[in-house]
């Protein structure tokens, strides 16, 4: 046990003490890359910093395997120094006991640059606080209809899917695809996200940061409100409340639904609470009414089945709601159609400032660099005083 830790736990402590030596050099180079190891900046990479660290406690057993495996000119002098061959002229030729604990220590020595370097490949950065800039935009609420009659599948009569086995695309799919698309295409504005049933909740507030409000809207799915009736009214009231402290110039909700308000506030007159208040409403009526297909479930092959039903569509309702507002109404009877309306939509939408807090960072991989560049040049330096020039 005793020789198991003289060879391994030895070499592991020096290789830790020489790693918070790097680090110390590292942080004194630049005091502002403690805020990164204190967790209040953050990694460009943190997958570097980790996979390196990993590997960390392996690299002293293999310095020592590399220098049993150079007789000739063992590595680092270990082998010399422990008495496998007569040792160089040196500066301190009367103590070579010294002299061999030196050199036993520069394998853990080397690897323990690998310490500052993987916190440099990192790339850490420091907090610097936040700056305030003007951002041009509009605030808009999307009001997305999540009723059962979402499910009845959104292509021309006739269509079939090119392989059997797949199913057709439904309203929601292709309304979520759309809409995903078109907040890529609004980078400034606030955008947030409501969806109606029997019931309308807030899905989303109104955000800048498009990519985790496309993430919401990609897990929206059938079931997670009750289907069974459409809300238009209460929905026109919740994102009309939501949106009237907004200090933005312009406010606008999109609605898109394929159905007709069947229960709750009167869509018109929630409409007109709308424009009371300033807010614009945008309609997107999806689908033509009449017939559509369902998905009725599978066969024995695992081949969709498709029933046909009646969906009706209150056009005239959801034009009535776009003119109270001064809003304008748009019609998609399949994919191509919604994106073109959505297109449209963006055609319309005025631009405003209001004041925005950006994070600032300041990059710190440099101190890093120093620190493993200060241990190696110890390294070098040790060899060189307790091996001599020739070694």
């Amino acid at each position: 046990m005793h020789t198991y830790g003289r060879r391994f736990l030895g070499p592991l402590i020096a290789l830790l003490a020489f790693a918070v030596l790097g680090i110390a050099v590292a942080v004194a180079a630049d005091p502002r890359l403690l805020q990164a190891l204190r967790g209040e900046g953050h990694y460009v990479h943190p997958a570097r910093l980790w996979g390196a660290l990993l590997a960390l406690p392996l690299l002293p057993a293999a310095a020592q395997a590399l220098a049993r495996s150079l007789p000739e000119r063992p590595f680092l002098g270990v082998a010399r120094a422990s008495g496998g061959a007569e040792a160089p002229p040196s500066l301190f030729p009367r103590f070579a006991g010294f002299r061999a604990r030196v050199v036993a220590l520069l394998p853990p020595m080397l690897a323990a640059t690998l310490v500052p370097l993987s916190l440099a490949f990192a790339e850490p950065e420091g907090h610097l606080g936040d700056v305030f800039d003007e951002s041009a935009g509009v605030d808009i609420l999307v009001c997305l209809d999540l009723s059962e009659t979402m499910q009845a599948a959104f292509v021309l009569p006739g269509t079939k899917p090119v392989d059997p086995k797949t199913r057709l695309p439904t309203r929601l799919d292709v309304a979520k695809e759309q809409l995903a698309a078109f907040l890529e295409r609004r980078p400034d504005d606030r955008i947030g996200l409501l969806v109606f049933g029997r019931s309308a909740w807030l899905a989303a507030p109104p955000t800048a940061d498009k990519t985790l409000l496309i993430q919401r809207l990609r897990t929206l799915a059938p079931g997670e409100i009750d289907g069974s009736l459409t809300a238009l009214g209460d929905a026109i009231g919740a994102a009309t409340a939501k949106l009237d402290g907004s200090p933005a110039r312009s406010r606008r909700i999109l609605l898109l639904s394929d159905g007709d308000g069947n229960v709750g506030l009167d869509a018109e007159e929630a409409a007109a609470l709308a424009r009371r208040h300033g807010i614009v409403i945008d309609t997107l009526q999806i689908g033509n009414g009449g017939k559509a297909q369902f998905f009725a479930g599978t066969d024995e092959r695992g081949f969709p089945i498709y029933s046909e039903d009646d969906f009706p569509v209150n056009a005239e309702l959801l034009q009535a709601i776009a003119a109270e507002t001064g809003g304008r109404s748009y019609k998609a009877t399949d994919a191509n159609g919604l994106s073109r309306a959505l297109v449209s939509v963006l055609d319309t939408l005025e631009k405003t400032t209001y004041p925005t807090r950006k994070p600032r960072f300041v990059p710190l991989a440099a101190p890093g660099y120093v620190g493993a560049a200060s241990l190696l040049g110890l390294a070098v330096l040790l060899r060189m005083i307790f091996l001599g020039e020739n070694a």
